[in-house]
């Protein structure tokens, strides 16, 4: 992940942003720029979906270009599977209770490279006020790969910066129990971000 930061970061500089080297810089994640899906297709009844609000910042440490922190907010309620009925069953008690729990949260506490192509975050995971570990693994999305192959270009403000992660659950764990075995207990979440070429907030 370090390495993935330091890459982001070059991409800035090239794009004329200044240097956060006397205090901590806070990168935004909008709803506009991240999306967040959701899998469980290992049962009887495959379930799929994306959740529409999602919010969150990259914290890089000051004089440094690693990530110091790295935290999202899911709205439960902005869930969607493009099925009413589902929706309102997945929104409801044997689920994510989003009126009870309106908010899921990941916060990492740890970001390491693994050098296989791709990092790993350690964080924590907080669904119906149940908190588990979860691990991240983040790639670069090749729409960052060609922004910064062409280091020999001017980069343009209309560059974006892509990247992609995944992470395996039991909903179970979760206090998402209900319907099992006809919908799978092990769900895939990915989250994809792109990155503006806005700015940062120090």
């Amino acid at each position: 992940m370090h390495r993935m930061f330091n890459m982001i970061c070059l991409s800035f500089a090239l794009l004329g942003m200044a240097p956060f080297v006397h205090a901590d810089a806070q990168l935004s994640i909008e709803a506009e720029t991240a999306r967040v899906r959701f899998e469980c297709s290992g049962g009887l009844v495959p379930v799929a979906g994306r959740f529409e609000a999602v919010q969150g910042r990259v914290v890089f440490a000051a004089q440094s270009s690693n990530a110091r922190a790295v935290q999202v907010t899911i709205g439960s309620n902005s869930l969607t599977t493009g099925h009413a009925a589902m929706d309102r069953q997945l929104n409801g008690p044997d689920f994510f209770d989003s009126a009870r729990y309106p908010a899921i949260v990941f916060e990492s506490t740890d970001v390491r490279e693994t050098g296989a192509g791709e990092d790993q975050a350690s964080g924590r995971l907080t669904v119906k006020d149940i908190t588990r570990p979860v691990m991240l693994h983040i790639a670069l999305d090749p729409q960052l790969h060609d922004g910064l192959s062409h280091l020999g270009r001017e980069a343009t403000r209309t560059d974006r910066l892509a990247i992609r992660a995944s992470a395996q659950i039991r909903r179970s764990e979760f206090g998402m129990a209900g319907f099992k075995p006809l919908i799978s207990d092990d769900c895939n979440i990915q989250i994809r971000v792109a990155l503006p070429a806005g700015e940062l907030n120090e």
